[in-house]
């Protein structure tokens, strides 16, 4: 293995089939810890989806921001590049259940592999 990939993700609300990533940030390591990159990807709003309160309150992200950012397949091809870097442990909290779920869903409605 070469690096450590922490991640997090910020989303419209809890359905994975419905809403949509709005930020994904991420450090890459190497296996020392020692911070090698930062990404910060800011996802523009899809029309179809409308943002819940609660996430609106728990990210802080105004409807203003969320209209700002990549267009959704941008984002979520450079989200796969980044993932998929051979010889790279990814790292999060609660990601299995939650952030991998909401990763899939959007590589999916993008005509990316979801399980690579």
């Amino acid at each position: 293995m070469n690096s450590y990939f922490f991640y997090d993700l910020e989303t419209t609300g809890l359905n994975k089939a419905f809403d949509q990533v709005l930020q994904f940030a991420a450090i890459r390591t190497d296996m020392t810890f020692n911070e090698i990159e930062r990404h910060n990807i800011m996802v523009k709003l899809r029309p179809d989806v409308i943002p819940s309160p609660e996430a609106m309150v728990t990210h802080r992200i105004s409807i203003a921001q969320s209209m700002q950012g990549l267009c959704e397949f941008e984002a979520i091809a450079q989200i796969h590049h980044l993932i998929n870097k051979p010889g790279t442990i990814s790292i999060g909290y609660n990601t299995s259940s939650f952030d991998d779920e909401f990763l899939r869903f959007g590589f999916h409605r993008n005509l990316l592999p979801p399980y690579t």
